[in-house]
């Protein structure tokens, strides 16, 4: 299915039950994306996005556009440092992915159907 075709498209790295935590990005608000492919494909319009999370049942797309950080303190020095963490967490029915995997709907366009003809020529050429 169109999750196994996106996860052989190199760089494409796909999360079951996980969600880009919300304070680090937006619901999209365009109605044409209706498809895990629409959504990833939206996310790579803006190469500074980091990723995406689709809900398979609502059809809504979330795009993730910066790393989710905290502040944590040393107890035994006091010296707070900004840290990055994780930036998903656990929501049943979301599937999240990379910006990769939005190449997955140029080659899943580009394979030939099953009733379509698969005539095909090669040119070689050399010495």
């Amino acid at each position: 299915g169109t999750l196994d075709e996106m996860r052989q498209t190199d760089g494409c790295q796909i999360q079951n039950d996980e969600k880009f935590m919300i304070e680090t990005g937006n619901f999209s608000t365009d109605k044409k994306i209706s498809t895990i492919i629409d959504c990833a494909e939206a996310c790579a319009k803006k190469p500074e996005n980091i990723g995406w999370s689709f809900d398979l049942t609502t059809k809504r797309c979330f795009i993730s556009d910066k790393e989710y950080t905290e502040n944590v303190t040393n107890k035994a020095t006091n010296e707070t440092k900004t840290v990055t963490r994780t930036a998903t967490e656990f929501k049943a029915g979301w599937v999240s992915g990379t910006l990769a995997c939005s190449r997955a709907s140029v080659v899943s366009e580009t394979c030939p159907r099953e009733d379509e003809s698969n005539n095909i020529a090669f040119l070689v050429t050399g010495g």
